[in-house]
């Protein structure tokens, strides 16, 4: 059984990895917009046609009237049984490319020992190798 420490932290690291995966506390359907409507932890409200997603193409308003939350995660519209998980949802949204683009560039930014090291070594034979012409 776990104490009452480890439980504290376990509950501590819970609520981070909720917060830093944004969580959707709530979610509705505006019909007068036509719009799905998801607020974050961050404050961010996040909307977006229906006709996005599949399975929601045909959906009407009575159909997303009706919408249960999962694990902060998941959206499900109980009328429709239909749901989408928000990670993925925000990777259809908006690409993938520009969180890679962002991840590499941070990558290439960063300064390690290890890194420095190579970047001499190739330095001393001359520099990064030509590419061959074919």
């Amino acid at each position: 059984m776990a104490t009452d420490l480890e439980l504290a932290a376990a509950q501590r690291a819970f609520a981070k990895t909720r917060r830093d995966n944004a969580p959707v506390l709530a979610a509705r359907f505006d019909a007068e917009r036509r719009l799905i409507v998801l607020k974050l932890a961050t404050g961010v409200e996040l909307s977006f046609p229906p006709a996005l997603l599949r399975g929601f193409e045909a959906a009407g308003a009575e159909d997303l009237a009706e919408a249960e939350i999962n694990a902060g995660t998941h959206v499900h519209f109980m009328p429709l049984d239909e749901g989408f998980y928000v990670p993925d949802l925000m990777t259809q949204l908006v690409g993938r490319n520009w969180l890679a683009v962002d991840m590499g560039k941070a990558g290439g930014k960063a300064q390690s020992p290890v890194k420095a090291a190579a970047a001499r070594a190739n330095g001393a034979r001359g520099g990064r190798p030509r590419k061959p012409v074919v």
